[in-house]
């Protein structure tokens, strides 16, 4: 009997943890889903949301735009980042500005996944960040994503930072 109890507590146990998990995912998509900045219109001088690398790639009057194939392109970085097949990564991307793109991803075959960033260097989509917990700032820095994707990061320290 006592078996009994110990089995069954265990299921219960982890039906918990999945609805907590759940229910957090629930509800960290709803707090930080947001609609992106408008698109700032083209000026001859260099913007101050322009980052370094793509300074340098982009001239500052190309005014980037969401593209039916960064899907694809997203999706073949994560594939190499995380390692998960072709056949078993799932992809979801929530925010896109065309030069930053914020979305979930996981093995179908796991419970759980994670959040991913990733920035348009060039005409080349890269992950700056995948998984759980806050990026840090150093992480994120060289590719100015906007406030509103990436309201916090890490400090060296592992404080929270509000950007």
């Amino acid at each position: 009997m006592d078996k009994y109890f110990s089995i069954f507590g265990k299921v219960v146990l982890v039906v918990l943890v999945i609805g907590v998990l759940i229910a957090g995912g629930f509800y960290l998509g709803k707090r930080f889903s947001v609609q992106p900045a408008p698109t700032p219109a083209p000026t001859t001088s260099a913007s101050p949301l322009a980052s370094p690398v793509a300074s340098t790639l982009v001239s500052p009057s190309a005014s980037p735009k969401p593209s039916p194939d960064d899907f694809s392109a997203i999706r073949a970085a994560l594939v190499a980042k995380t390692g998960i097949s072709q056949e078993n990564i799932q992809v979801s991307i929530s925010q896109n500005t065309g030069q930053h793109a914020k979305g979930t991803v996981k093995d179908k075959n796991d419970i759980g996944g994670g959040y991913f960033l990733a920035a348009k260097v060039g005409e080349t989509w890269i992950i700056v960040y995948d998984g759980q917990s806050q990026p840090t700032c150093s992480q994120i820095a060289p590719y100015n994503f906007p406030k509103e994707m990436v309201p916090e990061c890490l400090d060296s320290s592992g404080n929270v930072v509000k950007r």
